[in-house]
């Protein structure tokens, strides 16, 4: 995992999204879970995500959420 999250609970945006991507497909992982604050990278890599399901979060709880049991709150 890399990024930050705030006192709040709130998870920041992370850089170097290719490259996380690039190591997901490598590690053959299915999910990645990134900040919503990712979306202009993610728009400019969106070609390489190839077989990795990518689920936007924007607390700790959300991303909690996703790693357990799949799925992203609403």
């Amino acid at each position: 995992m890399t990024g930050e999250i705030c006192l709040n609970g709130d998870v920041l945006p992370v850089g170097g999204l290719a490259g996380k991507l690039a190591a997901a497909r490598r590690e053959r992982l299915r999910r990645l879970v990134l900040p919503e604050g990712c979306s202009e990278e993610l728009q400019l890599t969106a070609k390489d995500k190839k077989g990795v399901e990518l689920r936007r979060v924007k607390t700790i709880w959300e991303a909690m959420g996703a790693m357990i049991s799949g799925e992203a709150p609403e």
